[in-house]
């Protein structure tokens, strides 16, 4: 689906009262000038009812992935989500604008059921920003070629990123080692723009290979030297330049199943047996030591929107996908451990 941006003032609805917006019907992507008024919030986000505020009803008619980014803000706001008068889903403070043309957009992000939500702007001064209001639905990834489970859980996994503040950039990358090498199982998309940004051939470590099909991956876990992919959720840090030009580190979020991935160099880089024409030459993808790789003429545009806070999460199928992220299914499938090709014909990196 493609973003939809509106860029005007939102309309005030007269049931709602002086200090209230409504953004009507949620469209993927709402981009708004709010200015806050006279008069203080009811808010759980706000429990110092500050002066001056607005409030900003958005309804869901099914449980998404809401992104709120505030920029161009003139003086310090503090921004909340909130569920009725009990809950607040989470909130964020912007700093005094000494300059304002160089000030960075800041992120809130949450996974909210259906209902009615409200977002709360509120400050000691009179104030405003740019709101934009990005919603993320499961059935928007399985657009993309998702599978449902795997749609919701990828969403879900992100809300834990961002509720535990592991996040920092708009961008969540969605692996499916249930596909094999030869689909294009990599998607990342940006969930401020509601749009996809890549879908690539993706790579799996020589550890979690198939012991026939080559193309397959059916082994994983967080241990040093297996050579094995590991699942679940990761932070995308920082860059550096090593064997495979410029890389990037990924810090597993999930005790158990992913946390050592920076010890294990569990790294995302690209590499020449990342390419289609591999797959035309060979029938499969080459392996790793457990990097996700990917071709190699791709990956630093792809390093350039996840880096320093872009999330990664990993799923090998329904079995693998716990509550929210992965917390179970690692274990060994029958088909592993990978043997290696007595012809010594598969390409290992």
């Amino acid at each position: 689906m493609p973003p939809v941006l509106l860029p005007v003032l939102l309309s005030a609805t007269a049931p709602a009262g002086p200090a209230s917006t409504s953004l009507g019907a949620v469209l993927p992507v709402h981009s708004s000038l709010v200015a806050t008024q006279a008069g203080p919030l009811r808010s759980p986000c706000d429990p110092t009812a500050a002066p001056h505020g607005r409030s900003v009803p958005v309804h869901l008619e099914e449980g998404a992935f809401v992104l709120l980014t505030v920029e161009e803000w003139d003086a310090p706001l503090h921004l909340g989500l909130a569920h009725g008068s009990q809950v607040c889903h989470g909130t964020l403070a912007t700093a005094h604008p000494l300059r304002l043309a160089t000030s960075e957009p800041r992120h809130l992000g949450r996974w909210l059921p259906a209902g009615t939500h409200t977002i709360t702007l509120s400050a000691v001064v009179p104030a405003s920003a740019i709101l934009t209001v990005s919603v993320t639905r499961p059935a928007d990834l399985v657009a993309y070629g998702m599978h449902p489970e795997l749609a919701r859980a990828a969403l879900r996994a992100a809300d834990h990123a961002w509720t535990d503040n592991h996040a920092a950039r708009s961008t969540l990358a969605v692996a499916d080692f249930s596909l094999p090498s030869t689909h294009e199982r990599l998607w990342v998309v940006d969930l401020a723009a509601a749009e996809l940004r890549h879908h690539l051939f993706l790579s799996h470590g020589k550890g979690s290979g198939h012991r026939s099909d080559a193309r397959r991956a059916v082994r994983f876990s967080n241990t040093p030297a297996s050579n094995q992919t590991s699942l679940g959720l990761f932070r995308a840090s920082e860059t550096y330049t090593g064997d495979h030009g410029r890389s990037l580190r990924l810090d597993g979020l999930e005790p158990g199943v992913n946390d050592l991935a920076r010890d294990r160099a569990i790294v995302m880089h690209g590499a020449d047996y990342a390419r289609v024409d591999h797959i035309a030459e060979w029938g499969y993808l080459g392996r790793s030591h457990g990097c996700p790789a990917v071709d190699d003429r791709a990956v630093q545009s792809l390093i350039d929107d996840l880096h320093d806070g872009g999330l990664l999460y990993a799923w090998a199928g329904p079995k693998s996908t716990g509550c929210c992220t992965l917390r179970a299914g690692t274990e060994a499938s029958p088909e592993a451990p990978y043997q290696p090709d007595p012809l010594g014909l598969v390409s290992i990196y």
